[in-house]
Order: structure tokens, then C-alpha cells, then sequence
């Protein structure tokens, strides 16, 4: 039984010599695999901001064309020349209100002047003259240079801008009205 006895001990000690060794294996694998995700993870988000910067500078670019005047201009110009109306054929009245409806703008007035003088050099003079109140100087100008572009040779003639009313004394300010005398010289007959 003595032997017996010395026999189990070192068995169990061997034993527990095994399962350390199964225990630190699985702690280094652990380790590895844990010290592999962290570098993939790190690397990812290294590319991930290298993108959100390049990301960054075009939209910084971005802003930076909207801002330019010229940039715009060739856009309205662009726009302009899809909707390029035919001249000939086409009712100014009805140009003016189609624009200024998809614009989203409403005139407080709009009338047609008639068709006036240069008969003799064979041109008939059409003009009209609205007025558009409470409205930025922004909205005021992207829509008369849309129509400018829009309808070639019509000439805005008559331009006056005036602060609008206010309802009441102590209201923010409303915005602009503007008297617009704006035509066209069409061949006679046409």
C-alpha cells in the first residue's frame, strides 16, 4: 500500500502538471487571438478615419464650390438652356407665371403692358409688369436671372425694390417688394 500511495502522488501531480499546461495553451492561443482582433480592429480604424477625412475634404470642397458665384452662375446656366423656351411660340404671361409658380413665388400683381412701338422696323414690343412682395433678395434675383437665361432677349426694363410692410409695428422685417417692367421684342406677325 506504501507503493501504492507514492504511485498516486506523482500520478496527480503529473496530472496537474497536464492541465496547467492545457490551461497556458489556451491562455496563449487566447491571448494570440485577442492580440490579432485588437490589430485588425486598429488597422480598420486607421483606414476608417482615412476615409472619414478624404470624406471631410470633399465635403469641405463641396461647401466651398455652393459658395462660389461663378459656380452657380453655370449651374443656372445649365438649368436655363434645358427649360430654353421657344420664342416664337411661346405666351411671355405664361412663361413668367409657369416660372414663377415652380419657383414657388406669387405675384401680388401682374399685368401686360401691350404690345407697343418699333412696328416700323418690324419688331413688336411685349412687356409686363409685375410686382412680387415680401420676398428675400436672394429668391428675387435667382428669379429674374432664371428668367433672363430662360427667355433669350428679355430685357427687365424696370426694376424697383422697396422694403415691404410690416402687419404691425414691432414684426421682424417682412422682406422686399419689387415692381419688375420686363419684355420682349418679337418679329411682327409671329
Amino acid at each position: 500500500m506504501a507503493a501504492a500511495g507514492r504511485a498516486n502522488p506523482r500520478a496527480s501531480h503529473e496530472d496537474g502538471m497536464d492541465i496547467l499546461k492545457f490551461f497556458i495553451a489556451i491562455m496563449s492561443f487566447l491571448t494570440v487571438l485577442v492580440a490579432g482582433m485588437a490589430g485588425y480592429n486598429w488597422s480598420r480604424a486607421g483606414q476608417l478615419e482615412q476615409e472619414l477625412e478624404s470624406a471631410k475634404d470633399t465635403l469641405d470642397e463641396m461647401t466651398r464650390l455652393a459658395g462660389n458665384k461663378e459656380f452657380l452662375e453655370m449651374i443656372a446656366k445649365d438649368n436655363a438652356s434645358k427649360d430654353l423656351v421657344d420664342v416664337l411660340k411661346k405666351d411671355l404671361g405664361e412663361h413668367l407665371q409657369q416660372t414663377a409658380s415652380r419657383m414657388g413665388i406669387s405675384f401680388t400683381t401682374f399685368e401686360k403692358q401691350g404690345a407697343q412701338g418699333f412696328r416700323q422696323q418690324g419688331f413688336d414690343k411685349i412687356s409686363y409688369k409685375f410686382t412680387l412682395d415680401k420676398l428675400n433678395l436672394d429668391a428675387i434675383t435667382e428669379f429674374l436671372f432664371y428668367l433672363q437665361l430662360s427667355w433669350p432677349g428679355l430685357k427687365i426694363e424696370d426694376l424697383t425694390i422697396a422694403e415691404s410692410r410690416a402687419a404691425k409695428k414691432d414684426d421682424p422685417f417682412p422682406g422686399w417688394k419689387t415692381t419688375v417692367l420686363v419684355s420682349i421684342f418679337r418679329p411682327k406677325g409671329t
